[in-house]
C-alpha cells in the first residue's frame, strides 16, 4: 500500500493524479493526458467529471 492513500476512494486518488499531471505539465492537457497513459478525450471527460477547472494562472506557472 501506498503511503498516504490508504483511506482514500478511487475518485479522489484518480482526481490527485489528474491534479498531479496537470501541474507537472504547466496545465497542458495534452502533456497530462500523455503522463496518464490516456487519451486527450478521457482527460477531458475526467475534468469534466471531476469538476477540474484548469485556471491560466497554473498554465503561466504564476
Amino acid at each position: 500500500m501506498l503511503l498516504g492513500v490508504g483511506d482514500l476512494s478511487l475518485a479522489e486518488l484518480e482526481e490527485r493524479a489528474i491534479i498531479a499531471a496537470l501541474e507537472r505539465s504547466s496545465g497542458n492537457k495534452v502533456e497530462a493526458a500523455r503522463r496518464l497513459a490516456v487519451t486527450r478525450q478521457t482527460l477531458y471527460h475526467k475534468l469534466k467529471v471531476l469538476n477540474i477547472e484548469v485556471r491560466w494562472d497554473i498554465r503561466r506557472g504564476d
